[in-house]
């Protein structure tokens, strides 16, 4: 009769913990995988005329690509610089809210100026679309605004 297969303590500890290192990692990949896929917001961290470059770009045939990018091109130097302003409008906002005490008049001109810079890209976005919008073909109009 055959001895039954059993394992020492120290050989299941073993075992369970490169178990759940295993588990951890995959979980850990899956949510990468998932939070990549559905990264479709604007962050101001990750804004950039290269990120809105391509989320455009992705919604358009590919007879509409080259135009958008020659568009966006032209209006590069403007949108670079408004996102810069919004990037240093989003820190100072920061910045109050970490300080001690709390100065609710700060706060608020803080949040304004945040408020004026997303003003000042979405405007500049605007700018973008209207100057590329004669030139897109109707696919291209149809998908230029983003529905999901």
């Amino acid at each position: 009769m055959k001895k039954p297969f059993t394992l020492t303590y120290r050989a299941l500890v073993r075992v369970l913990w490169t178990s759940l290192m295993l588990n951890v990692f995959l979980l850990a990949s899956i949510g990468v995988y998932w939070l990549k896929l559905n990264d479709h917001a604007p962050h101001v961290r990750g804004l950039s005329v290269e990120s809105l470059e391509k989320r455009f770009a992705s919604r358009f045939p590919p007879q509409d690509i080259e135009v958008f990018r020659q568009v966006l091109e032209a209006h590069r130097p403007e949108l670079a610089a408004r996102i810069e302003v919004l990037r240093q409008a989003r820190e100072a906002v920061v910045h109050v809210l970490e300080s001690e005490p709390m100065d609710r008049a700060r706060l608020g001109a803080a949040l304004d100026r945040n408020r004026d810079a997303w003003g000042a890209v979405q405007s500049a976005v605007k700018a973008i679309v209207l100057d590329a919008e004669p030139r897109l073909s109707h696919e291209g109009r149809v998908n230029l605004y983003e529905r999901d």
